[in-house]
């Protein structure tokens, strides 16, 4: 297990706008940047990947409140994902592995080996359509079908891979307790990575608040991107042998 928690917790900037509740990570917590990196990293579907699998090995109920640090876990599982995607990325990149720095999230799973074993990537998407006029309502109509006809042996929250603009970020729906949460390693002009959540109520805040993000950032108005949907199974006493 990969250990690059810090021995301190970042000091982390708190904001709250529309319903969201925004943590920014300082500058130097990014997946460029974290663990003394000194150059750009390509890593990121696969480092939010290791960080749904952390949440759901971990049990991680991931809370955070107005003016209140996340918690510790979530940090720590960001943390080590970044170290833990970032070193996989680069032993690929030197043998040749991968068709582009950018990989998709099959390749990903692939990568991430036996520990994702459990893991099912329940649907795959991808729209030709404005990201900031068209996320919430593709986002809803799917999270809806989730919750009312549920896959056998759904173990595990409603996890979501957005990949717009070659950038990856993750979606957490945690229904017990009632947030959304999303999940960006990326460094963000003067900040490094951040996590933003909402009430489950107010996922278009949410989606409305990304878009906005992807502009004020890196001047990018999606006009196509993919969601990846998946879940990890749970299996009865006998049944994992069996598959």
């Amino acid at each position: 297990m990969i250990t690059e928690c810090p021995q301190s917790i970042p000091e982390i900037e708190i904001e709250r706008r529309s319903h969201v509740g925004i943590w920014w990570f300082p500058r130097d917590f990014s997946q460029s940047r974290f663990g003394d990196r000194n150059c750009g990293s390509n890593a990121c579907t696969l480092i939010v990947l290791l960080v749904a699998q952390r949440c759901y090995e971990q049990d991680i109920k991931i809370w955070g409140y107005e003016q209140k640090l996340l918690n510790e876990q979530l940090i720590c599982a960001l943390g080590d994902s970044i170290i833990e995607g970032n070193n996989i990325h680069e032993v690929l990149l030197r043998k040749g592995a991968l068709q582009h720095v950018n990989m998709t999230v099959p390749e990903a799973i692939e990568a991430a080996g036996s520990r994702m074993k459990f893991l099912t990537e329940w649907k795959s998407l991808v729209y030709l359509m404005d990201l900031g006029e068209s996320l919430f309502e593709q986002l809803s109509e799917t999270v809806e079908e989730w919750y009312s006809h549920p896959p056998p042996r759904k173990g595990s929250d409603l996890y979501v891979i957005l990949i717009a603009e070659n950038r990856s970020v993750l979606l957490v729906f945690q229904k017990e307790l009632d947030k959304v949460t999303l999940i960006d390693s990326h460094q963000h002009l003067s900040h490094g990575a951040v996590v933003a959540q909402v009430p489950t109520s107010k996922l278009q805040n949410l989606c409305l608040w990304y878009h906005s993000l992807l502009h004020d950032c890196y001047g990018a108005r999606p006009q196509c991107y993919e969601l990846s949907y998946f879940y990890f199974k749970r299996y009865e006493a006998g049944e994992m042998a069996a598959g």
